[in-house]
């Protein structure tokens, strides 16, 4: 009888230690689960819809402003289509005045500002974007959302600083460290959790031979360069390296929620900085 009691005893802390182990592990799948959904293309955070606390649609998400130097989404500027009484004025938002909610048939922003707050907000007219590269814009930004004077660091004041509109490296060239036009960003991969590009989706339309493929490429392997004649992006990976690569069907985008995806992009390529040559400090109107 003993016996018996002391192998159900067993059976019983073997039982338990499974079922927690089982637990604690599927909580860490649900973590991930979690992360990943907060990793969006940006054609489909451009035009995602804004609501007030209340649940009500209030706007939309006109652009994003990136520093390119880091890949950072600095700011989205947001349109309200004459909802809120504003007409057709854009009004830049740092993320942090931002939360993504995810529903079950829709994901969207809620805005966490009173409309009395945006109404003397530093606007603009959708037509004609300010210089995104002056310090004085952003500082002007900064300090009316955070109420706290923000004196702008080095990397603000660089020349080599670059901050532009996510909208505007769709579609941009690419080259490859010859010099030589090779291909072209179809979409960008941003994580916002970190509120950063993590992936550029390159196309090469078959030049190097890769078909109509999509290569998601860690952003850290593209240099930006912004030069009086031409804006483009050099690709510091090898041909090679790319044939290679897990590349995917354009019309059929792989799970970006899924943590192998991004797991097995990082193994292939090695890490590297972002570095960015600049001869101008201003967006591209």
């Amino acid at each position: 009888m003993k016996r018996a009691l002391q192998l159900a005893l067993s059976v019983a802390a073997c039982s338990a230690v499974v079922g927690w182990s089982l637990t604690a592990g599927a909580a860490d799948l649900r973590g991930e689960k979690v992360a990943g959904a907060h990793t969006h293309r940006a054609s489909t955070l451009i035009g995602m819809t804004v609501r007030n606390e209340q649940g009500e649609k209030i706007g939309t998400v006109e652009d994003l402003v990136t520093n390119m130097q880091n890949g950072q989404i600095t700011y989205a500027a947001l349109g309200f289509g004459g909802f809120l009484g504003f007409g057709e004025k854009l009004f830049a938002i740092p993320l942090s005045q931002m939360k993504m909610e995810h529903q079950t048939n829709d994901t969207y922003f809620v805005l966490n500002v009173a409309k009395e707050k945006l109404k003397a907000a530093p606007g603009f007219d959708k037509n004609h974007w300010p210089d995104l590269a002056n310090a004085n814009w952003s500082n002007d930004i900064d300090k009316y959302y955070r109420h706290e004077e923000v004196t702008p660091n080095a990397a603000q004041t660089s020349p080599n600083m670059q901050t532009y509109r996510v909208s505007k490296l769709r579609g941009m060239s690419v080259h490859n460290r010859q010099g030589e036009s090779v291909g072209s960003i179809d979409d960008l991969v941003i994580d916002m959790t970190r509120v950063r590009i993590n992936y550029a989706a390159l196309g090469f339309g078959g030049v190097l031979g890769l078909g109509e493929k999509l290569f998601a490429v860690p952003f850290s392997q593209l240099t930006f360069n912004n030069t009086a004649n031409e804006t483009y992006f050099v690709l510091n990976v090898t041909k090679e390296q790319l044939k290679a690569a897990p590349g995917f069907d354009k019309e059929h985008w792989p799970d970006l929620g899924d943590p192998n995806w991004s797991r097995d992009i990082d193994r292939h390529y090695p890490q590297a900085t972002t570095t960015t040559t600049s001869e101008k400090s201003t967006d591209e109107k």
